[in-house]
């Protein structure tokens, strides 16, 4: 017989503080997932929040979700991986339980959806079920070309069930995810962003970014092009340019990495000339019908550019007059020899053919001025700050609740458990978000 061991509560600690943003993350994803399975008399609890169980399979199907995002390889036996593990599987069921508390909460204050949000569920369930039974139904179908109409239905229900789609739990977990999204707008209400609080962000921002940038300035060129991330500073004067490139062939380029591979430079080298004349008509002709004020610019590089990352790249590649930049030099020289925006190059050949390069932005060197970033910059700030807040009144709610674990399911200790959700354990937390 399991032996019951009970949660301590207290004060939020450093735990909530270092580590909301893998706490979010892990819930949000819990509440993505929601009730997948259906908790049997079979199932062990690995966790009691006041009525609400925590099934250990709903949450090794969460830990397996989350070892194979970081990469961890559980059989590794080795102290740096199994400590990260300790850390995900604390972490995961930490969020899991905060889940289960801010549902508790919500019944507690009475909260329940309106007709509206009702009839959102419903449409979620329809179209959740709807998509599960036309996959299995083509997989059913195309596994077994000789079974009868019955025979397909029975192996789709089988399928669709194995599979978690069972129309209940997607109607209880879609249920209490929006009572969640309800407890957490309700909790987080009053939080706001100062004007105090947004310069020192701006200015940790700017701080980090300059320390980054001015040691590697590709980094500059590859996160302001990717454009997955706002840019605070900008380490030197920059260009930004828009490309038409007329590339080598695929014949050509593989066999000149071949060469390259096996250290015959100068062959590659000679190859590499021979690939370029073959296509420099080509070039010539796209650069010969590019207007004098370059205005039909994209509709070429559109039509005639082999590089179609244009489609992710929108706004363009961003370069930097640096030795350490991620460009070929006869690239970089050409994008800095431009000088005023709208100019166009002509042929720039590299190692993947001829460029054709038309200059869009002139960037200074510097911070980027607090006004132009103040709307991303407040937005993630309220983000964090509402996080924090609804951590800290979970921890709050947690005080009149009463939460049984049974950690032995896991192979973990209390004592390992507190040591990671009170922040004492800090170097697993930097292995898992490598």
């Amino acid at each position: 017989m399991m032996e019951k061991i009970f949660v301590r509560t207290g004060k939020a600690g450093t735990f909530m503080k270092k580590y909301a943003g893998i706490i979010a993350l892990l819930l949000a994803v819990a509440m993505l997932f929601g009730a997948c399975s259906a908790t049997t008399g079979d199932d062990d609890i690995l966790a009691k929040v006041g009525d609400r169980e925590i099934s250990l399979s709903d949450f090794n199907m969460f830990s397996d979700f989350y070892l194979s995002l970081y990469g961890i390889d559980t059989s590794d036996t080795s102290e740096d991986t199994q400590s990260t593990l300790k850390f995900i599987q604390a972490s995961l069921l930490y969020s899991l339980i905060n889940n289960e508390v801010a549902i508790v909460q919500a019944e507690k204050e009475g909260l329940t959806l309106s007709d509206e949000e009702k009839a959102e569920v419903e449409e979620y369930v329809e179209q959740t079920m709807e998509e599960g039974r036309t996959t299995f139904e083509s997989q059913a179908k195309e596994e077994n070309p000789d079974a009868t109409e019955s025979e397909i239905d029975l192996l789709v229900t089988t399928m669709m069930t194995e599979n978690g789609y069972i129309e209940e739990s997607i109607r209880q977990s879609q249920t209490e995810s929006a009572l969640l999204n309800k407890i957490y707008a309700s909790a987080t209400e009053g939080v706001s962003i100062s004007d105090d609080e947004l310069q020192k962000g701006y200015d940790e921002k700017v701080a980090s970014a300059k320390e980054t940038y001015d040691a590697d300035p590709a980094s500059y060129e590859n996160e302001a092009t990717e454009a997955y991330s706002t840019i605070y500073y900008v380490p030197q004067e920059a260009r930004r340019v828009q490309q038409i490139l007329i590339g080598i062939s695929d014949e050509d380029q593989a066999q000149i990495d071949e060469l390259t591979a096996d250290g015959k430079t100068e062959e590659a080298d000679a190859l590499l000339q021979e690939a370029l004349a073959k296509i420099k008509g080509d070039a010539e002709s796209v650069l010969g019908q590019i207007s004098d004020d370059g205005s039909n610019f994209e509709d070429l590089m559109k039509e005639h550019s082999d590089d179609t990352s244009y489609e992710q790249y929108t706004a363009g590649y961003y370069v930097v007059d640096s030795e350490d930049s991620m460009y070929e030099s006869n690239f970089k020289d050409a994008a800095f020899d431009l000088k005023n925006v709208g100019d166009v190059s002509g042929l720039v050949p590299t190692d993947y053919g001829y460029h054709i390069l038309r200059l869009e932005e002139i960037i200074p060197a510097g911070a980027i001025p607090l006004d132009s970033v103040k709307a991303e910059l407040t937005e993630e700030l309220l983000a964090s700050k509402q996080e924090t807040t609804f951590i800290q009144m979970i921890e709050e709610w947690k005080k009149d609740i009463n939460i049984e674990l049974h950690l032995d399911l896991i192979d973990m200790t209390q004592e390992e458990y507190d040591s990671i959700v009170s922040g004492e354990d800090t170097a697993s937390e930097d292995d898992a978000s490598e």
